[in-house]
């Protein structure tokens, strides 16, 4: 619930925080897509855990394929 939601939301941001350094320097990138994917993309619909189904995992492979061209056409 939204308790989680929260406490969630609060670990990405303690992350983003320590990591931001090596971020500003270009030496890695940092994405969130903890809130992207609706229910169905998990292996259980009613309770979404950090295990997506062939579908959320192909979904994430092609967000993740983007960026990855994307990085690469701007160098």
């Amino acid at each position: 619930g939204n308790e989680f939601l929260g406490r969630y939301r609060e670990n990405v941001k303690t992350v983003s925080n320590v990591i931001s350094p090596f971020v500003l320097e270009g030496a890695c990138r940092f994405y969130d897509y903890g809130e992207s994917f609706s229910s169905d993309l998990f292996f259980h619909e009613d309770e979404p855990t950090e295990h997506l189904n062939q579908f959320g995992r192909r979904k994430l492979a092609e967000i993740l394929a983007s960026k990855m061209i994307q990085t690469l056409e701007c160098n």
